[in-house]
C-alpha cells in the first residue's frame, strides 16, 4: 500500500488527513508513514528515496510530537526541508 496524491481525494494541503484514516481503517501508524515513504519510492523503482540515510535524496518533515503516538499530528507539519533548503519552520 502506498500513500496517494492529493488529487481528488483531498483539497491541496489537506493531505495529511490521510495519514489518520489509514489507521482508522486498519493500518499501524508505521505501516501509514511506510506508505509515504519507502513504500512509495519502492513502487516508483527508486532505491534512493524514502530513507533518512546517506546517499539518498530527502524532502524531510516534522511535526510536534511522536505520530506513532498520534498519527493525526501528521496533519499540522512545522518544519519543511526540501533538498537543503528549509522552506518552513515554526
Amino acid at each position: 500500500m502506498v500513500f496517494g496524491s492529493d488529487a481528488a481525494i483531498y483539497p491541496h494541503g489537506d493531505n495529511g488527513k490521510q495519514f489518520s484514516r489509514m489507521v482508522t481503517f486498519g493500518m499501524t501508524p508505521i505501516q501509514a508513514l511506510q506508505a509515504a515513504t519507502i513504500n512509495s519510492a519502492a513502487l516508483i523503482k527508486q532505491d534512493n528515496l524514502g530513507q533518512i540515510k546517506a546517499g539518498f535524496m530527502a524532502d524531510i518533515i516534522a511535526v510536534d510530537g511522536n505520530p506513532l503516538d498520534n498519527i493525526s499530528l501528521m496533519e499540522n507539519v512545522i518544519f519543511v526541508m526540501k533538498d537543503g533548503v528549509v522552506y518552513k519552520q515554526l
